[in-house]
């Protein structure tokens, strides 16, 4: 696979993993039975589902780097997406841009 590719790879899985955890949260504003589902103790559920999934993603990566330009791959993205959730204040966000980070740093190992 030629650098290009795995660029465009990386783009197209970031804007559909965006997308598929995004809709969840459009359907639920515009969705009287889904909005209800948005407060109480259901509220959590987006954010938790977000760093949940990020956690297990970094936790397997890490077990099988082979090298500590892998490794500083990992942690600079993890940094990125800390920043930009404490800047934006928004998870999605935030996960959108960590990977996308995390893409262009692996492409640059």
């Amino acid at each position: 696979m030629q650098k290009y590719e795995y660029v465009i790879a990386m783009v197209a899985m970031g804007v559909f993993t965006y997308l598929m955890r995004a809709l969840p949260f459009v359907l639920m504003q515009r969705s009287r039975l889904l909005s209800r589902l948005n407060s109480g103790r259901f509220a959590i559920m987006g954010p938790a589902l977000l760093v949940s999934t990020t956690t297990v993603v970094l936790y397997s990566g890490l077990g099988a780097t082979t090298s500590w330009q892998e490794v500083g791959a990992y942690v600079l993205a993890v940094l990125i997406l800390i920043g930009v959730l404490k800047a934006a204040k928004n998870t999605g966000l935030a996960m959108l841009v960590g990977m996308v980070a995390y893409g262009f740093l692996m492409w640059l190992v």
